[in-house]
């Protein structure tokens, strides 16, 4: 045996001699090998490796030949789990998750960049998708009428808590749409007033709901924007809180006249007509369903 030093962390150990005329027996432990700057180089050239779509094949159909109609055990499955449990290579895990969080494999320096399935991988996802559904027994894991009723009670009470809809719609992550970000544009100049609450910057929520715009200078007036699809009757079923109607009225019972500006309707309209829309509401202060 040789005695050897360890090229990471210089600690003394042995090798036989046939791995050090190999040029191996560098380090003394497979952690010291992967905190190596040449492991990382392995690791780093290997995300950029791309088989051919012969090269997969041939792999898809030697393992198919070599495992068919061969299924593992389950001694040979308890060995398998045992083998994968813990982090094996917790240095090359910290170098993979810090170059994926960094940036470092993000658009065109993916190595899935610019790669997509065919027409008959999606269609072969989509077959197997199908037929796991059909195979799992789904009704035995939903909820109760009972149950049901029990949440949506509990959800509806957690709604009145302004400090529970900020968290959640933190969660969210909400942003102006479209026809928002356009509705903000025309509202500026003119009606500086109506502030953007969609997102809950403004912490004002009625009802349990969280009107897109909420007058800030003590007038009790909201403006929402409704989409087509999203508000349609096909869409909303019997649920009556996400109706026009039914967000003019809960309003109208926390003391608030309401605007609702549908999506066709806005963009049927110039930014005068709606402005217009707005100014007929402000002034006359009646509730109004545009």
């Amino acid at each position: 045996m040789i005695e050897r030093v360890c090229e990471t962390c210089g600690n003394h150990f042995f090798v036989k001699p046939y791995r050090v005329r190999e040029g191996t027996g560098r380090f003394c432990s497979s952690k010291c090998w992967g905190q190596s700057a040449k492991c990382h180089e392995i690791a780093l050239r290997m995300t950029h490796y791309e088989r051919t779509e012969e090269h997969r094949k041939a792999i898809a159909t030697r393992i198919r030949l070599l495992f068919k109609g061969k299924p593992k055990t389950e001694d040979h499955k308890r060995k398998i789990g045992e083998a994968n449990k813990g982090n094996k290579r917790p240095d090359l895990a910290a170098y993979v998750h810090r170059m994926a969080t960094s940036g470092a494999w993000k658009g065109e320096n993916s190595p899935n960049y610019g790669r997509h399935h065919t027409e008959k991988t999606r269609e072969n996802m989509s077959k197997g998708r199908l037929a796991y559904i059909a195979r799992t027994p789904i009704e035995q894991f939903r909820l109760s009428d009972e149950t049901k009723a029990k949440l949506s009670a509990v959800r509806k009470q957690q709604w009145q808590d302004p400090e529970y809809v900020a968290k959640l719609i933190k969660a969210m992550a909400l942003s102006p749409n479209k026809l928002e970000q356009r509705i903000i544009k025309i509202l500026e100049p003119t009606y500086p007033e109506y502030k953007y609450n969609g997102d809950f910057g403004q912490g004002i929520c009625l009802g349990g709901l969280t009107p897109a715009f909420v007058n800030i200078n003590g007038r009790k007036e909201v403006i929402e924007i409704l989409g087509d699809y999203w508000h349609s009757p096909e869409i909303i079923g019997n649920d009556w809180r996400r109706s026009a109607e039914g967000k003019v009225e809960i309003y109208k019972s926390v003391g608030h006249k309401c605007l609702i500006l549908w999506e066709s309707e806005i963009n049927q309209s110039s930014d005068v007509q709606i402005l217009e829309k707005v100014h007929q509401f402000h002034e006359g202060g009646k509730i109004c369903l545009v």
